[in-house]
């Protein structure tokens, strides 16, 4: 896996990130874990949530298994490498909204 630092902040991600924008409807969560736990052993430590959801998806609902995951992983400590998670912290959700 091929790295990189993440601007100025001195960590380090690597340059390939999972999308989870169909985690929660088109992919179930036990699929969801399956693809997460594949993309940390291939070393991928940045997970991007979604911004857009597929019609009828619960908005939010990538973070949640996300974060699912995130939680049963850290309490058994299995990550060789710190695992990033980037979501949606500024603009207010709209369904309209880029």
């Amino acid at each position: 896996m091929q790295f990189t630092k993440f601007g100025q902040t001195g960590l380090t991600v690597s340059r390939m990130i999972l999308g989870t924008g169909t985690f929660g409807k088109q992919t179930d969560e036990e699929e969801a874990h399956r693809m997460l736990d594949k993309a940390a052993e291939a070393g991928i430590n940045f997970i991007d949530t979604a911004k857009v959801y597929p019609p009828g998806a619960e908005v939010g609902g990538a973070e949640i298994v996300a974060g699912r995951w995130l939680s049963n992983k850290r309490a058994r400590f299995m990550f060789r490498l710190p695992i990033f998670l980037k979501t949606k912290g500024f603009h207010p959700w709209e369904p309209t909204s880029n």
